[in-house]
């Protein structure tokens, strides 16, 4: 639908529209069980939900320690691009080729690969490290 309404002009009522219904969907979530997994270190969030839903989902299930925040509007650009990825890691003073990317979609996938970043399935993740 975003990109529909970029097409047409629409993106920012769009996005406005969208972003208050994740933001509220946040407040309401379930935490998911890989929020128990989150490492020590340098940790962000790079997401396609809008920024402020993150926030909202990081405080509602109280978890810290996340250095970065990098959400669908934070940027002139969002995944598959792999500049938030990129953001998400120069914001943690990291680099691609010492960073690995948690997801859960073939979109997250491609990202990494654009960005040139390890990929690893959430639920890889959560066999390996339980």
């Amino acid at each position: 639908m975003l990109e529909t309404a970029e097409e047409h002009g629409y993106r920012p009522a769009v996005e406005s529209v969208i972003s208050a219904y994740e933001r509220d969907g946040a407040a309401v979530s379930s935490k998911l069980p890989a929020a128990e997994t989150i490492p020590n270190g340098p940790v962000g969030v790079c997401s396609l939900n809008c920024e402020a839903a993150c926030r909202v989902a990081l405080s509602t299930h109280d978890i810290d320690g996340i250095g970065s925040i990098v959400g669908r509007d934070t940027l002139e650009t969002e995944k598959p691009d792999p500049q938030p990825l990129l953001e998400t890691i120069e914001r943690l003073d990291g680099s691609p080729d010492r960073s690995v990317f948690i997801g859960d979609t073939d979109r997250d996938a491609t990202t990494a690969k654009r960005a040139g970043v390890d990929y690893m399935d959430v639920s890889a993740w959560l066999r390996a490290y339980r």
